[in-house]
């Protein structure tokens, strides 16, 4: 999980977000959370700021294939690992070609059509196939748009928004007829991250980015009684207030969250089937934790995956940090 290109500084504040963002994402299917689901508003958001940072002007070169490709080849190994957990699971209650079928799909990003839920061989898959979406979106389109077009898109996206948080609120988008919802609901602070890149940049605060990270729980308490006031205000604040680099201290700590992040985040919820909700995320931690370490797998996938990455150079992507989940 280091940077590639060695161009562009790591934002270590915002590995350390993207950490506890995706342990609250566990806590709330442990019950231990009412309002963790919002975690991944934050996660859309810092998808957009981080793929503004590190692509947008390399777009036409990088071109969509290009781009779509080196996503893939970055979400793909640990996202593999969950669904042969899930796909395992569910080949215990359905044991048919369908599951199968669902497995292949699920190797795509692509919901099925063969289960109730679209994502059912590995639940997070929803917010990687709606976040997928966003980029393919951000490179064919909305980053070559001005950012005065762009924040009218948002303006007109974001009243949608608003009637969509008044009249069915915020869910996971794991049935079909949610799917415009959910689209809308990755799309605004997916560009919210972009226009916040574009306008606000690096720029950092006089105050330690600790400070950011520990008002992100806060934040996403208060987006259970005000999702507007967390989503639109609370997260663009703490992505603001962690710009600012690290102490030392808690560089090496952060680096690790951020390691960790998307590997528990597509695991926790295929191994919580199989055993008890506690159980199922200390697996996933423990697998996250040696994941960020380096274990051999992520070593032999490294070596596989290097050829491919040598042939088109990222001179300056910031590997892993925007994996979110």
């Amino acid at each position: 999980m280091s940077n590639s290109g060695g161009n562009i500084n790591r934002l270590h504040g915002l590995d350390a977000l993207r950490g506890l963002a995706a342990i609250i994402v566990v806590l709330y299917h442990m019950n231990w959370s009412k309002t963790g689901l919002f975690a991944v508003d934050l996660f859309f958001l810092l998808s957009g700021y981080i793929l503004t940072r590190t692509y947008e002007a390399r777009i036409s070169t990088l071109g969509a294939l290009g781009f779509m490709r080196r996503r893939y080849k970055r979400l793909i190994f640990p996202f593999f690992i969950g669904c042969l957990v899930g796909g395992a699971y569910l080949l215990t209650k359905e044991p048919t070609l369908q599951v199968f079928a669902a497995f292949a799909l699920a190797m795509l990003f692509l919901p099925n059509p063969f289960f109730t839920h679209a994502f059912a061989v590995n639940g997070p898959g929803w917010s990687l196939f709606f976040e997928l979406a966003a980029n393919l979106l951000h490179v064919l389109v909305l980053g070559k748009m001005s950012t005065r077009t762009l924040v009218w898109l948002w303006l007109v996206l974001l009243a949608a928004w608003f009637y969509m948080v008044a009249t069915i609120g915020i869910e996971a988008g794991v049935y079909f007829d949610r799917f415009p919802a959910t689209m809308l609901r990755t799309l605004v602070p997916y560009i919210q991250g972009i226009l916040l890149y574009r306008l606000w940049g690096e720029r950092t605060l006089s105050i330690s980015p600790l400070l950011g990270v520990a008002l992100l729980p806060v934040a996403i308490m208060v987006g259970g009684t005000f999702p507007h006031f967390a989503i639109l205000v609370l997260f663009p604040l703490v992505v603001i207030l962690s710009l600012k680099e690290m102490p030392k201290g808690f560089v090496q700590p952060a680096v690790i969250l951020g390691g960790m992040s998307y590997p528990l985040y597509v695991l926790h919820r295929p191994l919580m089937n199989w055993t008890d909700l506690n159980m199922g995320a200390a697996i996933a931690f423990v697998w996250a934790f040696l994941w960020a370490l380096g274990t051999p797998a992520k070593v032999v996938w490294g070596f596989l995956a290097r050829p491919s990455r040598n042939a088109v150079k990222d001179t300056g992507a910031i590997k892993g940090q925007a994996e979110t989940g």
